[in-house]
């Protein structure tokens, strides 16, 4: 699911300009109009659908809340799914706060260049204030992206990652 749009963006008009969460929630699709396929046939996509921008706009504090989410997965809820991915924006504001309590296990992606890296610590140790303040955490994986095992500095990010992790389990 890409509520924000940011996976849609980066493929093609088309799916820029097909329906999707903004059009399941206003009720002016149905599910499986919205998934699309991948090259994986086990993998669809939900993107955010034309004029989501508009829809989000209007919805913010129910996406900030959580309760926009609420709704999704209540309407997911119908479908047959072994998993559903969320991909919302970095940190821990807007829709990555809203969704926290509304997903059994987090993924938390980083990009294979320092400053990236750098914020891992930080990441882990507000996701620890949020677990002692009664919150349901649990990160799954930390994935490393966007690396090129040619170059050393992605090989140097992935070692201080590692150590970052190890310091922090």
């Amino acid at each position: 699911v890409d509520p924000q749009g940011s996976v849609g963006l980066s493929l093609s008009q088309t799916v820029c300009e097909a329906p999707g969460v903004a059009q399941l929630l206003e009720a002016t699709a149905d599910l499986a109009d919205t998934i699309l396929p991948t090259n994986l046939p086990e993998l669809g996509l939900l993107p955010a659908g034309c004029d989501a921008p508009r829809l989000f706009q209007k919805h913010v504090v129910a996406i900030e809340s959580g309760a926009f989410f609420d709704e999704l997965n209540r309407v997911l809820a119908g479908v047959d799914l072994d998993i559903v991915i969320y991909d919302t924006p970095s940190g821990l504001t807007g829709p990555a706060l809203g969704i926290l309590d509304r997903v059994d296990h987090l993924l938390l992606p980083v990009q294979a260049e320092p400053l990236a890296a750098r914020t891992l610590p930080r990441l882990l140790a507000s996701l620890n204030e949020l677990a002692e303040d009664g919150r349901r955490i649990s990160v799954a994986a930390v994935v490393l992206t966007m690396s090129d095992p040619a170059l050393a500095e992605c090989g140097q990010i992935a070692e201080e990652l590692a150590r970052a992790l190890d310091r922090k389990s």
